[in-house]
């Protein structure tokens, strides 16, 4: 049995760290993982950047509105419930209106509805993504003042975003932690490969999405540290069986654009053996990751172009391995690359990677298709991966921290443990034989699977939706801009 050290998951710390949540509520995509979509983002990078859109009159409040309030705000309600302390610090007053404008500065965040251009924004609806804003404003701060933003003014500020939440009536549910287990990404992995309702603009993509399923349920790495996987990363080895069977090919993965807020962190090699006698190919990331490996011609060796050479390939005596180099021209092509439109249609692109942001909307189709009630994600692979690891007597507390890039056990309690009870508690109470087979499966998402599963409009249903009066409204408030001078829209 895994041996469990004690773990205090509790931290004086108030400056924490990257891991802290103000309202004990995370958000699990915060990676590009952390998705910031509710911000403009573009916008230019130079220093001769158009910023009136700033001054746009569509908001809820002019900017004297938060000029006024910064003026009037009382940082002595959040002051005195920190701890009394009767020296003068210097820096107290500069600590004070920094407490103010942050103050005036989250409000109007929260108040943004339009970006640049008039493009509407989503907005922040819960107190994580709040939360979420204000560890990154900590990361900016220290990488451009150099020094952390003290613990007494994390505190208040602490303080602060609850009742900016409130305030602004931010939902504060937390979401459901759903894990996707093994049995479920062979479901997921079966239509992704076999169903025709879910086209790509290029063929290599289904391969690519299964290919980045398999290594996100076998490592548990986030999305951005696969979809950053480079040639140089990949090492493909002929390796001698131990047990004098046949020889099998290894691969090994080394992730190193782990989250990297807090510094630069050691890279993680993932070995993946192959296995000769797997009764299902569909859980086997030799087969994808090989065939790109051929299509991009990838491999040093001049005579590897086809599966079978590979087959044929043999281990010299008193060596217990062959390597299979790549070419080093290719060692900073991404794996995972998009397709771009051409004059001949789609093709693959040569060097530039694949945005999570097209990776998602895939990820959910498939969890449709595969008519799953719950939503899917990535992150819910990272769930049943981390579960798994740590159910695993093979898999200590140290190497489960250093697999999923972890300080201590408490990230992996507070933000990846799912809720759900994996265990039969009335069996281990009662001394009797836990029911492990029927408590995995009442625990997987494929035990909601519903044939019956809407997957998008009946026609009847789609010629109704121009009916709604709701729809009605906004095409004459359409028709109603299109008439309006283009410098009055603008304003």
């Amino acid at each position: 049995m895994r041996c469990r050290q004690p773990a205090d998951c509790s931290s004086n710390d108030s400056n924490g760290s990257d891991i802290e949540s103000c309202f004990d509520n995370e958000d699990e995509e915060s990676d590009p993982d952390t998705n910031l979509t509710d911000v403009d983002t573009d916008v230019e990078r130079d220093g001769g950047a158009d910023l009136s859109w700033l001054l746009n009159k569509d908001k809820d409040h002019p900017p004297e509105y938060y000029l006024n309030q910064e003026d009037e705000f009382n940082e002595f309600e959040f002051m005195n419930e920190d701890y009394s302390d009767n020296r003068k610090d210097p820096d107290q007053t500069i600590h004070v209106i920094f407490l103010r404008l942050l103050n005036s500065f989250f409000d109007w965040v929260l108040n943004q509805r339009r970006g640049k251009r008039g493009r509407k924004l989503h907005g922040v609806k819960s107190s994580s993504m709040l939360c979420t804003y204000w560890k990154v404003f900590r990361l900016v701060y220290e990488g451009a003042t150099g020094s952390k933003i003290n613990a007494k003014l994390n505190r208040q500020m602490h303080r602060i975003l609850k009742k900016l939440a409130k305030k602004h009536g931010l939902s504060t549910q937390k979401r459901e932690k759903t894990a996707m287990y093994i049995e479920d990404l062979v479901e997921v992995l079966q239509t992704n490969l076999t169903t025709t309702k879910k086209r790509y603009s290029h063929g290599r993509h289904r391969m690519q999405i299964a290919l980045f399923l398999h290594l996100a349920g076998f490592s548990a790495n986030r999305p951005q540290a696969l979809l950053s996987l480079r040639y140089r990363h990949i090492v493909v080895t002929l390796l001698r069986d131990p047990e004098g069977g046949p020889h099998q090919i290894l691969l090994e993965f080394i992730y190193k654009f782990t989250k990297q807020y807090l510094g630069m962190k050691d890279a993680n090699t993932f070995p993946i053996p192959e296995i000769i006698y797997d009764p299902s190919l569909v859980l086997s990331p030799h087969i994808i990751l090989l065939g790109l490996i051929l299509a991009d011609g990838a491999f040093a060796a001049p005579n590897l172009t086809c599966a079978e050479q590979l087959s044929k390939l043999n281990i010299r005596p008193g060596c217990n391995q062959l390597p299979l180099l790549l070419l080093p021209e290719k060692a900073d092509i991404p794996v995972f690359r998009k397709s771009i439109k051409t004059l001949y249609g789609w093709e693959i692109s040569p060097d530039q990677p694949l945005p999570y942001s097209t990776l998602l909307p895939c990820i959910k189709k498939l969890g449709v298709l595969t008519r799953f009630p719950q939503i899917k994600r990535p992150y819910c692979l990272l769930y049943g991966t981390g579960n798994a690891f740590n159910q695993s007597g093979d898999v200590s507390d140290a190497l489960q921290n250093l697999m999923m890039q972890h300080a201590d056990m408490c990230t992996f309690v507070n933000h990846y443990l799912p809720w759900r009870v994996t265990v039969d508690t009335a069996a281990i109470v009662r001394g009797l034989k836990p029911q492990h087979l029927l408590i995995r499966a009442a625990c997987q998402m494929s035990r909601w699977i519903n044939p019956d599963r809407p997957q998008e409009l009946t026609m009847k249903q789609f010629l109704s939706v121009n009916q709604h009066p709701r729809i009605h409204q906004l095409i004459a408030q359409q028709e109603k801009w299109k008439r309006c001078p283009q410098s009055k829209v603008t304003e």
